[in-house]
């Protein structure tokens, strides 16, 4: 289920450039964009995440020719089951010493901001961290034009498709095409039970150690 609207060919072929701090690696990051965190402001917070989920697949490719572990993928899958509505797809925290580096230290932030903007969504909208992955993509991949043109066109498409409504702050399930520009919301929102019941048949459950125990 490779996204498509990631040139990963291109991206993942970069020259790794970054620095990176293990004790501290906010340090190294820009501020969250206000704009972007305004225009989070007006979506739902499973919208959120799933908005910090889209950036965190742009830092794994961008970063996939550097690492060979599957475990990353388990976790980008675990968690669009659990935005589609299967609660018992939240996969755990990751083990931090197992995530060190200017390699797997990133990927593994990107993955625990994903997580946080989930924990987080019962105190309020998850503003902060659904920004933060963003950075963490910039921080990885440089000032890429296809992100930041990615990064402009899914927001619009959030904040049209999962408007916040504060009688029903988490909103509905999210397809994985909300991520997607080249599809149409017209058709994203007739094809949203479709979309959903056929990643759903796609995943192979016993092969993610996240999803094994899931029933469907």
């Amino acid at each position: 289920m490779i996204p498509q609207y990631i040139p990963i060919e291109k991206i993942s072929m970069l020259r790794v450039e970054h620095d990176w701090d293990d004790w501290d690696p906010y340090e190294l990051l820009a501020e969250p964009d206000e704009n972007t965190k305004n225009k989070l402001e007006m979506v739902s917070s499973r919208g959120i995440t799933a908005f910090s989920l889209g950036c965190a697949e742009w830092t794994i490719y961008r970063l996939s020719n550097h690492f060979n572990d599957p475990v990353p993928h388990n976790y980008i899958e675990a968690f669009w089951v659990f935005l589609m509505g299967v609660d018992d797809a939240l996969p755990p925290e990751t083990e931090n010493d197992d995530w060190e580096g200017n390699i797997r230290g990133p990927i593994n932030m990107a993955l625990m901001t994903t997580l946080n903007t989930i924990y987080l969504a019962g105190d309020g909208p998850p503003i902060q961290n659904g920004a933060l992955s963003a950075q963490i993509t910039y921080h990885v991949l440089g000032e890429n034009s296809e992100f930041i043109e990615w990064q402009k066109e899914v927001l619009e498409r959030f904040v049209k498709y999962c408007l916040r409504d504060e009688d029903n702050p988490h909103g509905d399930f999210v397809p994985r095409e909300i991520l997607d520009p080249s599809i149409a919301l017209d058709e994203l929102e007739s094809k949203k039970s479709q979309f959903i019941q056929d990643f759903l048949n796609k995943v192979d459950y016993p092969d993610n150690p996240f999803l094994k125990h899931v029933k469907l």
